[in-house]
């Protein structure tokens, strides 16, 4: 098995891990705020993963050897790919709805393979061409359910540009770390700093717009505690460590477009827990396969 083999076996298991995590957010209580969510999720994810720096030598070296430029680059990827970006998609959903937002946010994909042409000059040939198209369409197809139903407004338009911004800027944090990677920092410790960041900047947002925030935490009920552990260890601290070592072999084009598999195990976790999919929803889930097929078999 080829070193570029492994790293697609690797992405494929970040996608299994995250496509389980959407049915275990909507079984979470409403009454806990997507921030607080976020904010939860990432910080049992670092605590998690900072005692397993520590415990062994070479990344608790390696974690202390850090200059001050690679841990600037860290904090930066942080915020901008785990923390802020998190807000700008909350509010993208909330004023455009959860189905036009999740298209826009989705759009992370094409946008990233297109700034790996131009930022890490890779070839783009006719079969990432195809791939692309695929996994594309398969994107836009998936989340096709009964059509969209939209007015125009100022906070319409607010929540495209913010659902927009949030895609832009995750299709720009996969490529810094593919950048970061080449600094040969290992990739428990880039998940770990990027998480805890992000748990930082959720928590900001949740005290600064959640008027009772410290009474819905105290709130959080113990069923609720266990799935927010789930998404803690197995869909962030695994799942991020797992994609982190399959970009370090993968092109950036190939890891992109590997980010829709995450989405066809999300249809049919649906699925197997009573949930029905659509003609188009179907066809996209094939569409999506055939993109996976085609990278993997490059």
């Amino acid at each position: 098995m080829t070193k570029q083999h492994l790293g697609l076996i690797y992405i494929l298991i970040s996608q299994i891990c995250w496509g389980l995590a959407p049915k275990t957010i909507s079984l979470l209580s409403p009454a806990i705020p997507a921030t607080m969510v976020v904010f939860i999720r990432f910080m049992l994810t670092s605590i998690l993963l900072f005692p397993l720096i520590f415990l062994r030598k070479s990344t608790r070296k390696a974690f202390f050897a850090l200059t001050k430029k690679q841990l600037i680059s860290l904090i930066c990827l942080g915020f901008l790919g785990s923390g802020f970006t998190d807000a700008l998609f909350v509010t993208g959903v909330r004023y455009t709805g959860s189905i036009l937002g999740m298209v826009l946010a989705r759009l992370e994909i094409p946008l990233t393979v297109l700034m790996a042409v131009f930022l890490l000059k890779e070839k783009i040939n006719k079969t990432v061409i195809i791939a692309l198209c695929l996994s594309f369409s398969g994107v836009i197809m998936i989340s096709i359910r009964n059509g969209f139903s939209s007015t125009y407004s100022d906070q319409f338009i607010l929540g495209i540009l913010a659902a927009l911004t949030a895609a832009l800027l995750w299709a720009f944090a996969t490529i810094y770390v593919k950048l970061i990677l080449n600094m040969k920092i290992p990739p428990i410790i880039i998940v770990a700093i990027r998480l805890l960041v992000g748990s930082i900047s959720n928590l900001v947002i949740t005290l600064a717009t959640v008027k009772d925030a410290t009474f819905r935490f105290i709130s959080i009920s113990n069923t609720d505690w266990v799935k927010l552990a789930f998404l803690g260890i197995f869909a962030s601290a695994l799942s991020y460590y797992f994609f982190y070592k399959g970009l370090a072999a993968v092109e950036a084009q190939k890891a992109a477009i590997l980010l829709s598999g995450a989405m066809v195990i999300a249809l049919f976790v649906g699925v197997a827990t009573g949930e029905i999919l659509t003609l188009f929803q179907w066809i996209g889930v094939l569409s999506i396969f055939s993109a996976i097929l085609i990278v993997s078999r490059k």
